[in-house]
């Protein structure tokens, strides 16, 4: 693709960009688990972005249309970026973002591991779906729980959602009140689920948007507003 972005003026974690241009060209060739390592270590580095950052979405983008073994990796740092950088970056880089989107939605329909299927619902969050949702705050679907801090005592607690299949929440004993009733956000990750017939996936989201007992100080309260900051009503839709 014809690229007039001068990357030397640009940085990245660890200084100047224009040690990234070679990479994006390395993953639209030939992608190898090395590379993607160091891309996202350069421009997504510990959940920070950088110029480079928003500069790499058109290649992301390139990746994803061109590489479909590579597709998934490059929709899931993209989304991430995109929800770190919103809602700048849909003015920088609109048809970028509606390629990826369209990248994202195609993962969807992929038969494989219901992880990977989060991980297009995540991405699909982050660039433009629900952004607030395309970060960390996602990320117990796949892993299988998540860390929350109480909102009304401030204890961290550790919290399992029994229904997924990532293991690195066994026993922990804190599981939520799966929730019965969607709208929003909820319902349309919801909807998507079951309609590829991932049940798991579904069941996991409605631990996800359910409710826990604090362990220390007993109050009960919304997981998913404790996680994004937000009310349910303040969702986007």
């Amino acid at each position: 693709m014809t690229d007039d972005t001068d990357w030397s003026t640009l940085e990245h974690a660890f200084g100047r960009a224009d040690d990234i241009p070679p990479m994006l060209e390395k993953l639209a060739t030939d992608p190898d688990a090395d590379t993607w390592s160091e891309l996202w270590g350069s421009i997504y580095h510990q959940g920070s972005t950088y110029s480079a950052s928003v500069a790499a979405l058109p290649h992301l983008a390139r990746i994803a249309e061109l590489r479909p073994d590579a597709a998934l990796e490059a929709i899931a740092l993209a989304g991430r970026i995109s929800a770190a950088e919103w809602p700048d970056v849909e003015d920088e880089h609109p048809r970028a973002l509606e390629s990826l989107r369209a990248a994202a939605t195609a993962q969807l329909a992929v038969e494989g591991l219901d992880d990977d299927f989060a991980v297009a619902l995540q991405a699909l969050l982050g660039l433009g779906r629900a952004p607030e949702w395309g970060e960390d705050a996602f990320d117990g679907v796949i892993a299988g729980g998540c860390c929350v801090a109480c909102p009304s005592c401030e204890t961290d607690l550790d919290v399992r959602f029994p229904s997924s299949t990532g293991n690195g929440w066994e026993g922990v004993d804190t599981v939520p009140e799966p929730a019965t009733e969607f709208d929003g956000v909820a319902a349309w990750l919801r909807g998507e689920a079951l309609r590829a017939g991932r049940a798991g996936v579904a069941a996991t989201l409605a631990e996800l948007f359910g409710t826990i007992a604090c362990d220390e100080c007993g109050e009960r309260f919304a997981l998913a507003a404790a996680l994004t900051g937000l009310e349910g009503d303040e969702e986007e839709d």
